[in-house]
């Protein structure tokens, strides 16, 4: 990996992710954070098997995994219930629901290359740098309203181009 910055900026950004997956595997708050830091931990050990360009998210997953079984073997060790099949079916479950995710983000990305350079512009005011209404208005010299009119359809484009795309496939 590049540098630590990097694998910083990375885990913060998967966080959610990551915490989510070991959280509803242990369905304990508690004992998922404790896991999480020990994934982190490992993860930071291992920056060096990280190969950069694939899935971050999907690597820490497998290292939470590990975890996971690892805490499981102990807790069996100790006499307690263990269920890994529960697992083993969160871990595709996952795995299919990031694929839709990534898909989606495709044809957001599509179909925000369909809309006029102008509303491509204001949306990415609105939402990658979360400006307000009123400051959109004052970089492109518009009055709020017009800016207002403008997102709503430029959202509205948005959204039916991609209902267009999810039901073209899951028709075709």
């Amino acid at each position: 990996m590049e540098s630590k910055d990097t694998f910083i900026k990375l885990l913060l950004k998967n966080r959610s992710s990551v915490f989510g997956y070991i959280l509803g595997v242990t369905n304990d708050f508690h004992l998922a954070e404790d896991l999480f830091q020990e994934v982190s931990i490992t993860a930071c050990r291992k920056i060096d098997s990280f190969e950069q360009g694939t899935n971050f998210s999907a690597w820490m997953r497998e290292i939470a995994r590990l975890k996971i079984l690892e805490h499981r073997r102990k807790a069996a060790q100790n006499g307690l219930p263990v269920d890994n099949e529960l697992l083993e079916k969160m871990n595709s479950s996952f795995l299919r629901s990031e694929s839709l995710w990534e898909h989606e983000k495709e044809l957001l990305r599509n179909c925000l290359k369909t809309l006029t350079a102008r509303a491509q512009d204001m949306i990415r005011m609105k939402y990658e740098h979360s400006m307000l209404i009123k400051e959109i208005a004052r970089k492109i010299g518009q009055a709020e309203g017009a800016v207002q009119v403008a997102l709503s359809r430029a959202r509205s484009s948005l959204r039916q181009c991609m209902d267009r795309g999810i039901e073209k496939d899951t028709s075709g």
